[in-house]
């Protein structure tokens, strides 16, 4: 029996080669991590959704998401950063069609709001966790579309703002979502996307949750630039805010030393990390409707 080649889940090249094994410590099987010398995506092979969320063993994070199933009070870092960026460039959201993509317990609604004066009605939010649902319901969200993103997705409205904070690097086919969001979109939509940047100094001393069955994609700029280049407005990157101490741990556990001996050189390493920072933040801009 014949092998099948390897394909690029975005611009379906064959292009592509093994990078490493990954044995996930987040369900403890094998994964692949590929790259795309075509388009230059990496992506991690099966790309196959595990609802882990609440296991044990999910590295001690499962405060943090029965939190968002609660309803958290304040957004994430990641939309922190978009909300700072359409503040200092002032862009205009007022009277605009919203859909916050995988929106989890619909905290941006909050903001949205209270910060930016939008009206209610024209939020929505696309989420396909019944807990997080529940929690959106919670604080009077009407426009809830509750499914994940799919081809066969369909969605009457046409949206003006896109937020993807943190959930790109999500999708099991990244080509199918995409293609879904551009659908959605009225011509001159703007697309904010914010998403770990693989580049990252960082990510050699600690890949934390940056594996499957939690993320299935790793970017760079360089991908946004060459596959939207038309669309592109911005990409950059930033670093998070964070104490000092966990960066120290977080190469510690690598070198098989006490975090204290490293404490007094991180904000040197800090300083060189600013070139290659943890985070990518992305701002598209759809050019023309695409056809339903």
């Amino acid at each position: 029996m014949t092998k099948k080649k390897l394909e690029c889940p975005f611009c379906k090249s064959l292009n592509c080669v093994l990078l490493e094994k990954v044995n996930s410590h987040l369900n403890k099987k094998d994964y692949d991590l590929n790259k795309c010398n075509k388009c230059g995506l990496q992506f991690f092979t099966p790309p196959v959704f595990e609802d882990i969320y609440l296991n044990e063993g999910f590295l001690g994070q499962i405060d943090y998401y029965n939190e968002i199933h609660k309803g958290r009070t304040e957004a994430s870092m990641w939309s922190q950063k978009i909300f700072d960026e359409i503040r200092e460039n002032r862009i205009e959201i007022k009277n605009k069609k919203i859909i916050d993509i995988g929106g989890a317990d619909g905290v941006n609604f909050d903001v949205l709001v209270k910060d930016f004066g939008i009206n209610p009605e024209d939020y929505y939010i696309l989420e396909g966790d019944e807990r997080s649902i529940m929690a959106c319901k919670k604080r009077g969200i009407k426009n809830i579309i509750p499914r994940y993103l799919s081809e066969d997705l369909k969605v009457k409205e046409k949206f003006d703002i896109v937020i993807m904070s943190g959930i790109i690097e999500h999708f099991t086919d990244l080509k199918v979502c995409m293609n879904a969001i551009f659908k959605m979109c009225n011509e001159g939509a703007l697309i904010f996307i914010v998403t770990p940047n693989r580049n990252r100094w960082f990510l050699k001393w600690k890949v934390g949750l940056d594996v499957p069955p939690h993320h299935f994609y790793r970017f760079d700029k360089k991908f946004f630039r060459d596959n939207f280049r038309d669309e592109l407005i911005e990409i950059s990157t930033f670093e998070r805010k964070k104490p000092y101490i966990d960066s120290a741990k977080s190469i510690s556990d690598k070198l098989k030393l006490h975090w204290l001996l490293l404490y007094p050189f991180i904000p040197i390493l800090r300083m060189a990390n600013y070139f290659n920072s943890e985070e990518l933040y992305c701002l598209l801009k759809v050019r023309s409707e695409v056809k339903k």
